[in-house]
């Protein structure tokens, strides 16, 4: 007579081998597939907008004003080699906020070629450093193919591949914010608030953190945060010279507002843009209604709701972290790049749904829709029926738009609470006690 244990292992034998087997196939797309696109001539669009900010700021000029960073940068093109230079110019300043010509400075110090094989290799450290911390951190207790076909999952991810191909800086932002939380849980606020500060070079995907910091009444830390944004924001802003900063920075943002992929009003242009804004619009668009009126309540409720679940989160400030990291994705604008915050959530979603069931399943068929190249982006913008628009081009933003609401109140309810017991697989009630 076969006993129950004896009747299952042919079934984790099978788990087991189809989880490596999807391992070996992330690694393999990793190889053969996202570095080589990162490495293309024309790739790194992003990071070519931050090295020009730092290499304007470091010979005195001011990144803002797209005059002088197109005239930097095509200093610096005419001495490249053919096979590194991008064959898209630089044609605007940064948008971002002044830290970030500050801190790509030292950057734009290297050649160009070195910088960007270097920025890469940064990206992928935090990738793996984000993977690593996640596996120790939230699923020591899950089976062995859990783990592994989580680490598949996070290889596999669109937003990771978009990320590395443009040399985007939100891998590098999340693993900030992560960093700040586990110095914050080992009593080194001070150093948590000067990490908090680094990562508001991307502050729509941290902006509901420093809220966090004052409504937990952490004020060492939100001290520190305010401090040090406070110096490296504003020693830039003192170098170019405030009234200089001010005018082209306005400039600048109306210029990269009216780039029709970068207006979340352009229903049909903003393709790649993942967060709830565009998703209000499309389908006002779609009701030939006015959205605009409903766009500013309905994101400030949503961002003020996300805010709610996180208080049973106050004792572990990695998963608190973590929840307000992927309630920014919706609330604010953001591209598919920025979904790379999935990382860590791929680890959480076990103890964020303590139910398991059906409601579990579905947040993980909320990231399905992230795990391969969107066939959206070849769509032709001016024959797309009413159904591309609310499905075709809106899917991601639908699953996102469930995600954030199956995972909030799931921990309004009291979930989120239990660390790393939980797995993909258990059943409802089966996570172990806090650790």
């Amino acid at each position: 007579m076969i006993t129950a244990p004896e009747a299952s292992r042919p079934s984790r034998t099978v788990a087991g081998v189809a989880a490596w087997v999807a391992l070996l196939l992330a690694l393999l797309f990793q190889a053969a597939v996202v570095l080589p696109e990162a490495l293309q001539r024309e790739a790194g669009y992003d990071f070519r907008h931050f090295y020009v900010a730092g290499l304007t700021f470091l010979g005195g000029g001011n990144p803002y004003d797209g005059l002088q960073a197109e005239a930097a940068w095509q200093r610096l093109e005419t001495g490249l080699p053919r096979h590194v230079a991008p064959i898209v110019p630089v044609e605007y300043g940064t948008a971002y906020p002044p830290i970030l010509a500050f801190l790509f400075a030292p950057v734009a110090m290297l050649p160009y070629g070195v910088a960007r094989v270097g920025w890469l290799g940064v990206n992928l450290a935090c990738l793996a450093w984000l993977i690593a911390r996640s596996l120790g951190a939230w699923a020591s207790g899950w089976a062995p193919p859990a783990r592994v076909a989580a680490v598949a999952a996070a290889l596999l991810l669109d937003p990771v591949r978009q990320c590395l191909g443009a040399g985007q800086l939100t891998l590098v932002v999340v693993g900030l914010a992560l960093a700040a939380a586990d110095a914050e849980d080992r009593g080194r606020p001070r150093v948590a608030g000067v990490l908090y500060a680094l990562a508001m070079v991307k502050f729509t995907c941290v902006l509901l953190i420093p809220v966090w910091l004052v409504v937990r009444r952490r004020w060492i830390t939100a001290a520190w945060l305010i401090l040090a944004l406070v110096v490296l924001d504003a020693v830039p802003i003192l170098i170019i010279g405030p009234a200089e900063f001010v005018a082209a920075l306005r400039d600048t943002v109306a210029l990269v507002r009216a780039i029709p992929i970068n207006d979340p009003a352009n229903v049909l242009g903003s393709y790649n843009v993942v967060s709830i804004d565009t998703l209000i619009y499309r389908v006002g668009h779609a009701l030939q209604l006015d959205a605009a009126p409903a766009l500013v309540p309905l994101i400030g409720a949503g961002a003020l709701a996300s805010l709610w679940p996180v208080r049973r989160l106050g004792s572990d400030p990695a998963r608190a972290v973590a929840w307000l990291l992927l309630a920014c994705l919706p609330c604010f604008n953001h591209r598919t790049y920025d979904a790379v915050v999935l990382v860590p959530t791929l680890f959480l979603l076990p103890s964020w749904t303590p139910d398991g069931g059906a409601r579990r399943w579905l947040a993980y068929a909320c990231i399905v829709p992230f795990l391969w190249a969107s066939p959206y982006e070849t769509l032709d913008p001016f024959t797309l029926t009413t159904v591309d628009v609310l499905f075709r081009q809106s899917y991601r933003n639908w699953a996102l738009l469930v995600l954030w609401g199956l995972v909030g109140a799931s921990l309004a309810r009291g979930g989120g609470i239990d660390p790393r017991s939980a797995s993909p697989g258990s059943q409802p009630g089966g996570s172990s006690p806090e650790r």
